[in-house]
């Protein structure tokens, strides 16, 4: 359980990580605020994952009982 959570934290720290450096290298953009970039995007990324994990789990089966 806890390797899980650790690793879906890895892999969004990635995906945060790789967002950042496409706006930096492919845009030409430079950021103020690194707290804002890095705690928002993984705490938004995280909040995503929650709402949709809990959508999930509320779904039915199509056809199923």
């Amino acid at each position: 359980m806890i390797e899980k959570v650790l690793s879906q934290l890895f892999l969004m720290s990635l995906a945060v990580a790789l967002q950042i450096v496409v706006m930096m290298l492919g845009w030409g953009l430079h950021p103020q605020s690194w707290w804002w970039i890095i705690g928002g995007g993984v705490f938004g990324i995280t909040v995503l994952r929650v709402l949709a994990d809990h959508i999930d789990k509320g779904s039915k089966p199509v056809g199923g009982k």
